[in-house]
């Protein structure tokens, strides 16, 4: 069950870092209005998937919190879909164990679906061009 929510964390942020690193791609500076939200979002990393179930919930919470405090500069529609990642990640790191993390992850894997849609977009569109 270990290796389930392990694998299933890793998998469920891969769309979320895939769109960090797109970041890094371009050459031109955003609006200055989106800058500070492109830099919240540059700040949010995690270490799920490595160490105890224990680290793994932890860390999990700890994303969650990073998730929610980068989404105070979005816009309305892309905090509102940051809050809805967030509250996955939150729900899985207050689970009691994998089993409950698992179903947690279960139960929120729609809404997150939807939620990493509509960051991504926003994200590729307002901060892809930073880094060169």
């Amino acid at each position: 069950m270990k290796r389930l929510l392990a694998v299933a964390l890793v998998c469920l942020t891969l769309p979320l870092t895939a769109a960090l690193a797109a970041g890094t791609a371009g050459a031109t500076t955003p609006a200055a209005s989106n800058s500070k939200f492109c830099d919240a979002v540059s700040g949010i990393s995690s270490d799920i998937g490595s160490g105890s179930d224990t680290s793994n919930r932890a860390a999990a919470k700890a994303l969650a919190k990073s998730i929610r405090k980068a989404g105070n500069s979005a816009p309305k529609n892309v905090k509102k879909a940051m809050n809805t990642m967030a509250d996955y990640f939150e729900a899985v790191g207050k689970a009691g164990s994998n089993t409950a993390a698992a179903a947690a992850a279960a139960k929120k894997a729609r809404a997150y679906a939807k939620a990493i849609g509509t960051f991504t977009t926003y994200y590729t569109q307002t901060c892809a061009n930073l880094g060169s």
